[in-house]
C-alpha cells in the first residue's frame, strides 16, 4: 500500500483482518479495544477515499 499499486485490493483483503482485530478486543480483551480502533480506522477511510473502485461490489445484480 505504500507504492499505491493494488491499493483498493489491499483495503478489502486487509478489512475483515482488523475487523476481527477490532472484536476480539472490543469483547474478549476490552483493555486493548483502542488498538483496533486504531486498525479499522484507516481502512474506513480507504473505503471511502477508493468507494469509486467499490460500488461494483454492492450492486443487487451485476452487469456482465
Amino acid at each position: 500500500m505504500l507504492t499505491n499499486r493494488y491499493a483498493p485490493f489491499s483495503a478489502v483483503v486487509l478489512f475483515p483482518i482488523s475487523l476481527n482485530v477490532l472484536l476480539f478486543h472490543t469483547f474478549l480483551v476490552p483493555s486493548g479495544w483502542l488498538m483496533g480502533v486504531f486498525l479499522v480506522a484507516p481502512n474506513l477511510l480507504l473505503g471511502v477515499g477508493y468507494w469509486k473502485y467499490y460500488k461494483a461490489m454492492f450492486v443487487a445484480k451485476a452487469a456482465v
